[in-house]
């Protein structure tokens, strides 16, 4: 075996490259014989050889380019192979003077870089806009001078390119989109276009009808020009348009300057050679658009050009349709936004109406009431009259649940209900729901069973979950027929949920009734002896609230007279701690807990309500009870009483004629005398921003009319309580 020549020693291998460079008479370059090259060189050689990806090394001070195959398909058709070997300034003239400086850079000792450069190369027969991303290392030789330059660099033409036109799609779809018409869709084409001169040298729209087309927008060129005509007819158009439409295909013109000589764009001083024409709506339409755009001059007309000018032109196409979508809808929409204001229009007024209404019905149920518990108290009421006081304060507190639920579906429906939830047993809300309707049950002496043997833990509003039963435990002793059964059954179901079931043997329910019962005034049949009917909302109240604890409700009957089953399931809850137990009742009441025992004594009370039955009912009662009271109808006269008498106690109404409950309240707050005061708003108006308005105006206790007589009592043993501290 013969001995390998030093040219196969420094160069053993490294494919097309390798057997390029060792075809070389490397004596006739600036590098001089093989046999003396140093070995700083022969390393670098081997190594660029080995490399996997594109090098290319520039050697001594004439930067002679050594490469491997990798680095191959950077230099084109146009400089390989004869760039290997050559002197820098020789290859890339068109480059040379914009890369010295990095050049320099290295050869002065330091590493350098560029990532995602700009360079336009004449590396395939013509000027081509290209991107890398490239790192200049120096070399150093025996004695540790830079005596060349290492380049690793990977091309990014495409990515760069490729996310320069989807942008300019992306805002062809943004600006088209603004204004909703076809007009904007057109000026936003132009716009687009002119700002994207790189990839869209120029670009026209036309209408093509028939044998006519007609220009609609322009870009890059002038209108009217050559290349742009107003009108174009199928016997004499320079732009395959119309063959465009009627195939529904793009079609390629490689013969631009032929046809309408030097089209030079914005962005290149060559002219534009090519040209797409695209179709940008149906062919079977009789009206169709049509997009001619110029190629840039400086790329490559390859499958990812012909992809970015058919996505442009289908978002053309997309932002048209769009558009004529919109302006034959857009009166339809117009008219739906007329119908949506007057809705929530009617929403606001009958929410202010409901309010209004809750006020107004509160009002004189108050003083009823508390009539009612004056006259049971009075010691000379004949037995006769006894039972038509209970069925009076009966109905009147009847009256005032319908209210409640009146207001409550409204509150419902706007999300203004806030749940204060804790661990709770369904059992202690379900025996709490049956003391509060034990006054209807045993009216129509109906039996009334709570089975609730085992704790069932939820987590829930106790407040609202006795609403929900309460409701239909009413409901359930209404629609049961005197001497009925009624029982609330507690348990947990066989899926792991809470479960309460209300039954009753009543008058059942229709069975095209019972998917909608919970609807709002939607109720079984009335009959003319059923008093207590009510309004057709408790049901959509208790739907409500069921569903605000993450619950399902359901109705359930077999038929008329067959009685009804109320299934209420909620998420069931892991047992307490004894730390969260609570062990106080459930109680609809949402007042202070009650104040500590004070001190004995009357209090002065003045008692404010331009409701002359209501401040004297009130004052009554005070009275009955060995306090003292005063009575003023307006806020400027309690004002004016407050001023010259020594109160414990305010009770205030807020909907006064004069000056508000509100002001009168900052008044009082700020006489010095009236700091200590309780002052304590008694109004129709209960909503929670009733409640935070009354707060921020100085009251202390906000109670909605009608209040029952042992909450005012409440109310009463908190001033002593602040008296007695």
């Amino acid at each position: 075996m013969q001995p390998r020549t030093v040219v196969e020693i420094v160069m053993p291998e490294g494919g097309e490259a390798g057997a390029l460079m060792r075809s070389i008479d490397w004596a006739t370059t600036p590098l001089g014989p093989v046999e003396q090259w140093p070995q700083s060189l022969r390393t670098t050689v081997s190594i660029v050889l080995g490399a996997i990806t594109p090098v290319l090394v520039f050697w001594g001070p004439d930067l002679v380019q050594i490469y491997n195959d990798a680095y191959r398909p950077i230099l084109g058709s146009a400089k390989h192979p004869r760039a290997m070997g050559q002197r820098f300034v020789e290859c890339f003239p068109e480059i040379f003077d914009e890369l010295m400086p990095l050049v320099d850079i290295v050869f002065a000792g330091a590493a350098t870089g560029v990532t995602n450069g700009r360079l336009m190369l004449e590396r395939n027969g013509f000027v081509e806009e290209c991107f890398f991303s490239w790192a200049y290392s120096p070399i150093r030789d025996e004695h540790g001078d830079v005596i060349g330059l290492y380049n690793t660099c990977s091309e990014t033409t495409d990515v760069v390119v490729g996310e320069r036109r989807l942008a300019v799609v992306r805002e062809l779809a943004l600006r088209a989109n603004l204004d909703g018409s076809v007009a904007a869709v057109v000026l936003a084409t132009e716009q687009v276009i002119e700002a994207s001169a790189a990839d869209l040298p120029f670009g026209m729209l036309y209408t093509v009808v028939d044998d006519a087309a007609a220009l609609v927008g322009c870009a890059g060129v002038a209108a009217a020009s050559a290349c742009a005509p107003d009108v174009m007819h199928l016997e004499e158009a320079k732009w395959p348009v119309f063959a465009a439409a009627r195939e529904g295909r793009a079609i390629l013109v490689d013969d631009v300057r032929a046809r309408f000589g030097d089209v030079v764009g914005a962005a290149w001083p060559e002219p534009v050679t090519q040209a797409i024409v695209v179709p940008v709506s149906s062919a079977s339409a009789r009206e169709q658009t049509v997009l001619v755009v110029g190629l840039s001059p400086r790329l490559p007309v390859d499958d990812g050009y012909r992809a970015f000018v058919d996505a442009f032109a289908r978002q053309v196409l997309a932002s048209v349709a769009i558009a004529r979508r919109i302006e034959q809808e857009r009166h339809a929409l117009y008219a739906a936004e007329l119908e949506q204001r007057r809705l929530e229009e009617d929403a606001r007024s009958r929410d202010e109406f409901l309010a209004m209404l809750g006020h107004e019905l509160r009002n004189p149920l108050a003083p009823v009431l508390n009539a009612v518990h004056l006259a049971r108290h009075h010691n000379g009421v004949p037995v006769a009259v006894a039972p038509h006081l209970e069925m009076i304060e009966r109905q009147a507190t009847n009256l005032t649940r319908i209210v409640d639920d009146l207001l409550d579906v409204s509150r419902l429906t706007r999300g203004l209900v806030t749940l204060h939830q804790q661990v709770i047993d369904l059992g202690v809300v379900a025996r709490a729901a049956a003391a509060s309707v034990a006054a209807l049950v045993d009216k129509k002496r109906h039996t009334l069973t709570v089975k609730a043997a085992d704790p069932v833990y939820v987590v829930g509003d106790p407040v609202r979950l006795e609403q929900v039963l309460v409701n239909l435990l009413n409901n359930a002793a209404k629609y049961t027929d005197d001497g009925g059964r009624i029982s609330v059954e507690v348990d947990i179901d066989d899926h792991g949920a809470a479960r309460v079931r209300v039954v009753d043997n009543g008058i059942g329910l229709d069975e095209a009734l019972v998917p909608r019962i919970f609807e709002l005034f939607r109720q079984a049949e009335r009959s003319l002896d059923r008093s207590l009917g009510g309004l057709g909302i408790g049901l959509t109240v208790v739907r409500r609230l069921v569903e605000m604890h993450g619950g399902v409700v359901v109705a359930r009957s077999a038929g008329r007279d067959a009685g009804t089953t109320i299934e209420m399931t909620l998420p069931l809850a892991p047992p307490p701690t004894t730390s969260t137990t609570s062990t106080t009742s459930t109680s609809t009441s949402t007042l202070p807990a009650p104040a500590p025992p004070a001190q004995e004594g009357p209090l002065r009370v003045l008692v404010v309500d331009d409701n002359v039955d209501a401040a004297e009912a009130l004052a009554d009662l005070l009275d009955m009870w060995g306090h003292t009271a005063q009575i003023e109808n307006t806020g400027t006269a309690a004002l004016t009483r407050a001023a010259t008498m020594a109160v414990d106690a305010v009770i205030l109404d807020i909907g006064l004629p004069d000056v508000d409950g509100y002001e009168v309240a900052r008044r009082l707050r700020a006489i010095p005398a009236f700091e200590a005061v309780r002052i304590v708003a008694l109004t129709g108006y209960g909503q929670a921003g009733d409640r935070a308005r009354s707060a921020a105006a100085g009251f202390d206790e906000h109670l909605v009319k009608p209040v029952s007589p042992s909450a005012l009592e409440g109310v009463l043993a908190r001033v002593k309580a602040r008296l007695a501290g």
